[in-house]
């Protein structure tokens, strides 16, 4: 098993972000994902990383014997397991149960425009929803409610009981068409804006809900708002977002 770690200490570590993971749903925000983080001089560690308001850690998933401070993009699909690694990672949640509900919005750093590995990104986010629970909801949601999160989420806490959340996150399944439109949607700068607008509201909501009705124990464990924005400023586009909008 794996040794868990707090956010600080992953945070003292982290060398390269690869892939933020955000939900924003009836169930609650969470943000999640891989990095590369130094081990030593000549070894680095890929992480996988999770943080909900009451809830956050992170642990090593695979070490490599390479330089996180020298590696370039190239190298890492075109020499190292990361790839391999992070879709194997997946497949062991799905397989022992402790799947992930299908992200909102998914953040990369590399470019369309700039980057001749963003097909490989793409291919690999396209794992990360078809590996996820709930795609079917997630995708149908954002159909209805586009670059809404605000709106979808108070539809969602108005119209659906727990017992409609679970069955619409079981049936999940989605065809290769419905996968790649969520995917390519789910990476727009835009939708990424809107939806890290609505993480904001739902995290600093679910806190005060736990205030309001005197819950002292979540309360002491709960990672505010401004406590979870170094996490997402790893990821450099995050870290421009939060800084130009009025988060």
């Amino acid at each position: 098993m794996p040794r868990k770690m707090q956010i600080e200490e992953f945070l003292r570590y982290v060398a390269i972000p690869l892939f933020g993971l955000g939900v924003v749903g009836a169930v609650g925000p969470r943000f999640m994902g891989f990095a590369l983080g130094r081990a030593s001089p000549e070894k680095t560690n890929l992480y996988w990383f999770t943080a909900s308001p009451f809830e956050q850690y992170a642990h090593s998933i695979r070490q490599y014997k390479f330089s996180a401070d020298a590696v370039t993009a190239d190298e890492l699909y075109a020499v190292h397991t990361i790839e391999k690694d992070i879709i194997s990672f997946l497949e062991d949640l799905k397989k022992n149960d402790k799947g992930y509900a299908t992200p909102t919005f998914i953040i990369t750093d590399f470019d369309p425009k700039l980057d001749d590995n963003f097909h490989k990104s793409i291919a690999l986010v396209s794992e990360i929803v078809n590996h996820s629970t709930g795609g079917r909801h997630t995708l149908d949601k954002l159909r209805k409610f586009p670059m809404r999160a605000i709106d979808r989420m108070s539809f969602e806490l108005n119209s659906a009981t727990d017992k409609e959340v679970r069955q619409t996150a079981r049936a999940s399944e989605l065809g290769f068409k419905d996968v790649l439109e969520l995917t390519m949607t789910i990476v727009q700068p835009e939708h990424i804006t809107a939806e890290l607008k609505g993480m904001m509201v739902s995290w600093t909501g679910i806190i005060k809900h736990q205030i309001d009705t005197g819950n002292f124990y979540k309360i002491n464990k709960a990672m505010s708002w401004r406590q979870v924005l170094p996490l997402l400023s790893i990821f450099p586009k995050l870290a421009k977002i939060s800084k130009s909008s009025p988060l």
